[in-house]
């Protein structure tokens, strides 16, 4: 269900996965902290960042380090990949199969 398009920054070095490394930056990263319901403040406490220096990554000024770009991207899959049981039971897609798992 998470989609492995992923637009931002990249450099010329390749990550130990032999892929280029991502920096995130922009609205792809404001998009990533909404998936994860984090505020700016929170997301640059457990990125172990200033809070100005996550504003400017924000803003698209600068970019996060590919480490920080990869795992805030493997935990924004991850909440895609099992959204939350309860928002599921509120998804028009997913009613009908709770309504006969019930019955």
């Amino acid at each position: 269900m998470a989609s492995q398009h992923h637009t931002m920054k990249t450099t010329d070095t390749p990550s130990s996965s032999e892929r280029p490394a991502l920096r995130l930056s922009g609205r792809r990263l404001f998009q990533c902290l909404m998936v994860l319901g984090w505020t700016e403040r929170l997301a640059a406490e457990r990125c172990d960042m200033h809070r100005t220096q996550f504003r400017r990554a924000i803003a698209g000024t600068s970019s996060l380090p590919p480490d920080l770009s990869a795992w805030l991207l493997d935990l924004e899959a991850a909440i895609l990949a099992r959204p939350s049981p309860r928002k599921r039971l509120h998804d028009p897609a997913f009613q009908d199969r709770s309504l006969s798992a019930v019955s």
